[in-house]
Formats: structure tokens, sequence, C-alpha cells
């Protein structure tokens, strides 16, 4: 790895004559055999590498694979680096390449130089972001507070913005908080980022949460004390964050699906904690010849996860039965025997095929919520879609019963809840009056359920009257006849202007002067989306000259953001980069590391040359600052032996 580092980042100064006294100055001794190839130079590390015992044979093996270029080095994941940070490692690594006749200067066996390295990678990647950021002239923010493994508090700072005619969702800060993670100490850590950068704050049009009290409290959250500078800013509560609030509520209230939570949670720990049970179960699938079905961990803050282990179940309820039916009689496995109760009470199978189609619904809904460029003005339709299709289906005079259902009506019709299986065949008019029973039992839970669910959705997702207007800017939704055409969207226009009245030109005095104008051009692009004209509207020449207030709020609109799925991934790869191994990364070296891995930088020319100026100018301010501390050093010791008297002449 060192040597492919300084073959490639000394590519400009081994070949030129005049930097050849640079590299003896840096501490760059390269050997002069440099035209053999990196791979006859990494295969000869094969045999060496199994035998030493404190390397990661498998980390050498993908550098080695990578032909030692800075092309393909920057393509692996950074992380990597952090193996190279472990002093006796470091060590070990580099009496491996001396032993092949390469000379190592002192400086490169120190582990905190290969930093140099990582920080001239992230700085072109940082700056090009902080560039493009700054171009925008709107942009949205989305923050996520969380603590890592270290127990140190960061704020996960994403920004949306148009570049050009592309809508980009970039990471920029990673944002040590220092002390309590309060609302104030929120607001003064991103204005103080957004002053050291020299980032307009005016130009942020939403900021995206959490939705704690911190964050968006209505008296002292972080969205207010923003407002006093942004006075058209809006807030913006993660969408999926909301409907699992809204789920796990109306989930709770009720005894029955408690009943069944509790019995997923004992299949789930009596199996997944034992590979002895875990092999039982999965013998009864290949004896069944049935192809083996992985079950899941019911979690209560992400529904799709418990959607996936309640169709798990479902798929294996005949194979459950039977498997506990033997564990609990051969066995006499209590936890078996009363799971095995709780599998063969007709309302128990009932309600759980039921909460496999309602899942089904809510867990098409999160998938949408969960889209990168998902836009707030898209979120309450698709809301009010669901809420109509379970009101429809369930809330009615008569329950429409789905395709689950009825296919654990049949299951429990066939005789599967009895084992074992015998030869006659199941009574059927007392079978069927079970599943009648059972229907009628669990009728009144289900409609409770589905009305609570109903009613959170409601509550979580309010109408926002700002939001909403935007909508006229949808091409499908202007109407064709004309006299509606005439009136049509004059309301919102109006709503439009008076929020961001401080945003626009003029005050947005003519704002509508332009819709009047405008909506017989958007008239005329149907069948188009939203995102597509407010695209338009924000970089077409004609359209930016012509309606410059619209052409501000086309890209606030196409800007906004109510997706988590930006922050999540940023959180997942804090806990692999700074995990228990390594937990003594810096602040700065974890947003440098995230950085790197996140925004997988392209490999071009000028990434590559950015990257060496900016390597090279750290290493000689380094270099310049050292003498500067040598010429202090000797300077003060000539000053103190001019100043000393003689002692002869004292004597004297």
């Amino acid at each position: 790895m060192h040597r492919s580092i300084l073959e490639l980042f000394h590519r400009k100064t081994t070949r030129s004559p005049e930097n050849s006294e640079g590299d003896c100055a840096n501490g760059h001794e390269i050997d002069a055999d440099e035209d053999k190839g990196a791979d006859n130079y990494a295969n000869c590390f094969d045999d060496e590498l199994k035998e030493t015992s404190d390397i990661d044979f498998g980390a050498m093996k993908k550098c080695k694979g990578s032909n030692c270029g800075l092309k393909s080095w920057i393509q692996m994941d950074p992380r990597l680096f952090c193996f190279l940070y472990d002093e006796q490692q470091n060590k070990c690594y580099c009496k491996l390449i001396e032993s092949h006749g390469v000379s190592l200067g002192r400086r490169h066996r120190s582990k905190n130089y290969s930093w140099q390295f990582v920080a001239a990678l992230n700085e072109p990647v940082e700056a090009e972001n902080l560039t493009a950021l700054k171009q925008a002239r709107v942009h949205s923010l989305i923050v996520d507070e969380s603590s890592d493994i270290a127990t140190e508090k960061h704020l996960m700072m994403y920004t949306k913005f148009l570049a050009k005619t592309e809508l980009q969702v970039k990471f920029i800060k990673l944002l040590y908080l220092d002390g309590k993670a309060d609302a104030v100490s929120l607001y003064k850590s991103i204005k103080k980022f957004y002053v050291e950068h020299q980032i307009c704050l005016q130009s942020m049009a939403m900021i995206t949460t959490n939705g704690s009290a911190i964050m968006m409290g209505s008296k002292g959250g972080l969205h207010v004390k923003l407002k006093v500078d942004i006075p058209w800013l809006l807030g913006q509560h993660f969408v999926v964050h909301s409907e699992a609030l809204a789920i796990k509520e109306s989930y709770n209230e009720i005894a029955l699906f408690q009943e069944i939570d509790g019995c997923f949670k004992a299949i789930y720990s009596y199996i997944s904690r034992s590979t002895v049970k875990h092999s039982g179960l999965e013998e009864v699938f290949h004896v069944l010849e049935t192809s083996t079905i992985k079950l899941a961990k019911a979690c209560h803050l992400k529904w799709i996860n418990r959607g996936r282990a309640i169709q798990a179940i479902c798929k294996s309820y005949q194979t459950l039965i039977i498997y506990f039916t033997d564990m609990s009689y051969s066995d006499h496995d209590i936890t078996a025997e009363s799971i095995l109760l709780k599998l063969q009470q007709p309302r128990i199978l009932l309600a759980i095929f039921f909460l496999r189609d309602l899942l089904h619904h809510l867990d098409n809904l999160s998938l949408f919520f969960q889209e990168r460029f998902v836009n707030p003005v898209r979120v309450p339709e698709r809301v009010q879609a669901t809420i109509n299709l379970l009101e429809c289906k369930y809330l009615g005079n008569n329950i429409l019963w789905e395709s689950s259902f009825l296919l654990g009506i049949q299951l429990l019709e066939s005789g599967a809840l009895s084992r074992p299986p015998t030869a006659r065949k199941p009574h059927g008019p007392i079978l069927h009056k079970t599943a009648a029973k059972a229907t009628d039992e669990i009728a009144v839970s289900v409609k409770t359920l589905v009305r609570n669910i109903v009613d959170s959705l409601k509550e979580r997702f309010p109408d926002n009257a700002i939001i909403r207007a935007f909508r006229i800017l949808d091409p499908d939704r202007i109407p064709s006849d004309p006299e509606k055409l005439a009136q049509y969207g004059n309301s919102e226009a109006a709503a439009l202007q008076n929020h961001f009245s401080d945003l626009l030109s003029n005050d947005g005095k003519d704002l509508v002067a332009e819709w009047d104008q405008m909506k017989y051009l958007i008239a005329s692009r149907k069948g188009e989306s939203l995102d597509e004209v407010c695209i338009d509207l924000a970089h077409s020449d004609m359209w930016r000259k012509e309606y410059p207030n619209f052409s501000i709020l086309g890209e606030v609109c196409v800007v906004m953001s109510a997706s988590t799925a930006e922050p999540d991934r940023g959180f997942s790869s804090v806990n692999l980069i700074r995990n228990k191994y390594r937990n003594r990364l810096t602040s700065d070296q974890l947003d440098q590391l995230l950085r790197l891995c996140l925004e997988k930088p392209e490999d071009t020319q000028d990434y590559l040359d950015a990257a060496y100026a900016a390597w090279l100018q750290a290493e000689q301010w380094r270099l310049l600052l050292k003498e500067w501390r040598k010429g202090e050093e000797s300077k003060t010791e000539s000053d103190s032996t001019e100043s000393d008297p003689d002692p002869l002449s004292d004597s004297e």
C-alpha cells in the first residue's frame, strides 16, 4: 500500500529531473526500478503475506488487485486505510517492503503520515460539493442527530439542490456537537458552518429533520430559531418516521395484536439463538420438500421489516406447527409448547394473515417515502390514497377480506392446525363454524386497528397550505375548461406571494400577474411531471426572463425534500467505519473517511491532479514550518550566547 501511494502521488516529481531534489528533501526514496510493472511487484508478496501473521491478508490482496495505481486505488474503499493506521501493522508492512530493496523514509512509517493522503483525497471532493452548493440559488438542508459507538454526538448534514438541470443530494458535513445537543447548540453549529464556508444562509428554503422537539418544536426548536434569520423557511418531518410512529401508536393499543407481537418475538428468539434449533427447522423444510424460509425480526420503527417478518411466518405456518409439535412432544420443551398453543388458535392464524394484507399496503407507502428524491408536494396525495383504500376495504358495513386472509381460511379449513395429520378428513361443517367464529372474533379488533391507523395518518400528515400551493405547477392538474382555467391557481399564487415575499424580487408583487400568463404555458405541457416543469422554470433562459419570481419558486419546489434515505445511509457508514475496534478516530478523520465512502469521486484526471496538488501543498507547508522552527531555535541559541557575559573577564 505504501509503495503504491509513493509511486502514484509522486508520479510528477519522479519523472522530471528538476524535481529530483524535492524528492530527497521530502524524504522520498523510491527504487530506480519502476518499470517492472505493478503486477510483478505485487505477486512477490503472496508467500510472505501468508507467512506474516500480523498482516490482514484480505486487505492486502485487495490492494494487490488494484495494480498499485492511483486511479484504481481511489476506487477502493477508503476504510482499507484504517487497517494501516495501526502502528504495529504499519511497521510490519514497511519491513516487508524494505526486504525487496525499497528504502522508505522515517516519516513514511508513521500512521499519522497516511492521514495526509486521506485529507488530500477528501479536499477536492469537499471543495466541489461546497462550490456547487454556493452556486445554487436555493437549497434544502437535511439533518439528523445521532450518537456513535464512542458516545460522541454528531449532526449529519445533507443538502438537496439543483446543479444546472440535475437534482443532487450531497453529504456536506458531519458536525461534532461539543456539549449539549439542544436546539441552541444545533443552531449555533449550523450557522457557524455556513459562515466559515461562506454559504448564504438565506438560500435555505426548507429544513428536513427527524421531527423531535429539539428539531421541530413549535416554541424553541431548531426550525423556529432558523426562521428568525430565514422568514420563508419551511420545516418538514421525515415522512417515513411519521408513518412508523402513526402505526406504532395504533398497534400498541389493541390486545390481540400485542399478543401476536409477543408470539413473533418468542418464535424468533427460540430459533435464532440456537444453531441446533435452526438446523432442526431447516430439516423440517427439507422433509416437506419446500424451500427454506428465513425468519425475520419484527422491528417497531421499520415496518418494512415487520411486513417481511409476517410474510415469512405466513409462508411457513404449517412447517412451524409441525416443528413446534415435535419439539413439545419429543423434547418436552415448555417454550415450544406455549408457542404451539398460540399458533393453533384460529383467531391468531386469521389475525396474522390479515396483518399480511394490511402491512402490504403500508409497506408500499413506506417504500414510496424512502425514494431519494421524494417531494413533500407528492406526499399528501399518496397518503390520502392509502387512507381511502383502507377505509374502503375495512371500515365499511362489511369487511372486504383480501387474498392473504382468504388463504388463511383455506389453511384453517384444511386441518393444518392439527398435528400429527390423520388419514381421516377433517369434519367440514365444524371447521367452517370455527373459521366463521374466528372471523367474527377478530372483526372488531381489525376495524379498531384500521380506524386508529387512519386517524393517526391524518394527524401525522397535516395539510400544509404552502406546500399544497405548489401543486398548481403540476401540468396534469390544470383543467381543460377555459372558464375554470381562468380562475385556476389564483388563491394559491397569492399564498405563495405572501409567504416568499422576502425571497422574491420586488417583494413578489408581480407573482400573480406572472401566473395569469404562465398557467397557459404549463397547460400545454400535459403528460410531463412536476419536477420537469420546475427544472425548466429554474434554468430555462426564456422562463427566467419572463417569469423571474416563478423561476425561483420552481427551484424551491424541486429542492424540497422529505426523505430520510441519505442520513440513514450515512449513519450506517459511520457505524461501519467507527466500530468498537476503531473507536478513537477523531471527528475530522471520521468526516473525511465518510465523505470518501459516500460520495465515491469519479476517476478523472482533474480529480487526480487536484488530490495531488492538495497533498503537495500540505507537505510543503509542513516542511516550511519545520524549517522556520529550526531557524527560530538557532536564532534563540545565538542570542542567548551573545547575551551571556564572559566569566573569565569577570574574574580578571
